[in-house]
């Protein structure tokens, strides 16, 4: 392997795992949608990468689970509160 080769395989790494990191918090901040979008860049970069693949199942199932919840509060009827 050449250096040039080497070094884009170093930067694309770099890049990897900023990506992730920055899903990461994404998530801890409940910015769901755009953690999905860093793990869909992640494998743009690298389609085989199991860590950004199971992120993303991991975030539309906490997508769904909030939305069960949302719609489950709007049927929610308080009444008699003092």
């Amino acid at each position: 392997m050449d250096w040039k080769t080497e070094k884009v395989k170093k930067e694309k790494e770099a890049t990897i795992t900023n990506l992730m990191a920055e899903a990461k918090e994404l998530r801890k901040s409940k910015k769901l949608e755009g953690a999905i979008g860093k793990y869909e860049k992640v494998l743009e970069l690298d389609a085989d990468m199991v860590d950004a693949k199971e992120g993303i199942r991991e975030v539309k199932t906490e997508i769904k689970q909030i939305e069960e919840k949302q719609s489950y509060i709007d049927n929610v009827v308080l009444y008699d509160l003092q």
